[in-house]
C-alpha cells in the first residue's frame, strides 16, 4: 500500500519524504496501553510537524493523527502540538480529491427515447 501511495503522489509531482515515525498507535491503544500510545505518538508529532502535508495511507493511521492524538494528552502543550499536526494529515484518497481534483469522470445517464 505504501509503495502505491508513494507512486501515486510522484505521478502527481509531489515530492515525497519518509520521516523517521512509529506505529499511529490503533492496535496499541486497542489493548488499553495508553502509556505506549503517548510515547509513540509524541514521537510522531515531533517528528511529522515540520511537515506542510502529511499524506496517509492507512485509515487507521489517518483517524489517529488527525482526531486521537489529541485525546490521549493531557499536557496542553502536546495536545496542541497534535492539534497542529491534525490540520495537515490527509488520507491519500482525500487529497486526491480536493487537492489534485481527480474525481471520476461523471457517468453519462442513459437517454430514453422521448425524455
Amino acid at each position: 500500500m505504501g509503495d502505491a501511495v508513494i507512486g501515486i503522489l510522484k505521478k502527481q509531482g509531489i515530492e515525497v519524504v519518509l520521516p523517521r515515525q512509529r506505529c499511529s498507535g490503533t492496535p496499541i491503544q486497542t489493548y488499553g496501553h495508553l502509556d505506549i500510545v503517548r510515547d509513540h505518538a509524541e514521537f510522531n508529532i515531533d517528528s511529522l510537524n515540520r511537515y506542510d502535508r502529511v499524506i496517509t495511507g492507512c485509515a487507521s493511521c489517518t483517524l489517529m493523527l488527525k482526531q486521537e492524538y489529541q485525546e490521549v494528552f493531557t499536557d496542553s502543550g502536546m495536545k496542541a502540538k497534535a492539534l497542529d499536526l491534525s490540520k495537515r494529515v490527509m488520507h491519500i484518497t482525500e487529497f486526491l480529491v480536493k487537492e489534485k481534483d481527480l474525481r471520476p469522470p461523471a457517468q453519462k445517464r442513459p437517454m430514453h427515447p422521448g425524455a
